[in-house]
This record gives C-alpha cells, structure tokens and sequence, in this order.
C-alpha cells in the first residue's frame, strides 16, 4: 500500500468551498495533501497530531471519497531494451 496522497475532483471541490461540508481540521488536512504529500511530509507538518490519529483521518478522507492514495511509484531502473 502507498503512503502518498493526492485530492480527487471532489477534494478540490470542497477545499474551495466556503464553508464546505467538513470540519475545519479535516479541510486543512485536505489543503496540506494538495497535489500529493506522504504521510511523512504530514506528520512532518502536524508534529502535535498523533500519528493513529492522522492516519485515521487520512482513511476517513480516502473512504469518503475527498483523497485518493497516490500509485506507488515506478521502479526507475527496470530497462526494458
């Protein structure tokens, strides 16, 4: 499983809305993915959240549909000449 994230259409959606539907820690969560960021980059961030607790709403964004976990990333040294 990847720890990276990224937003999905619907994400962004409500990191634009004004106010939106989630809870403020949770939009901020959102706002700290962006584009993509690992778990590491947001423990990193969110020092004084614990980490059962970021990961916890990290799934929660995942099953509700807000993020999406990033694809792994690709073996840069296969050579398939």
């Amino acid at each position: 499983m990847s720890d990276g994230f990224s937003l999905t259409a619907k994400g962004k959606a409500e990191v634009a809305a004004k106010p939106g539907k989630l809870s403020t820690g949770l939009k901020t969560l959102l706002g700290m993915v962006g584009d993509n960021a690992t778990i590491a980059e947001l423990k990193l961030k969110l020092p004084q959240v614990p980490a059962n607790k970021l990961t916890a709403a990290l799934d929660r964004l995942v099953t509700d549909g807000y993020l999406r976990r990033a694809a792994a990333e690709a073996d840069n040294d296969l050579d398939f000449t």
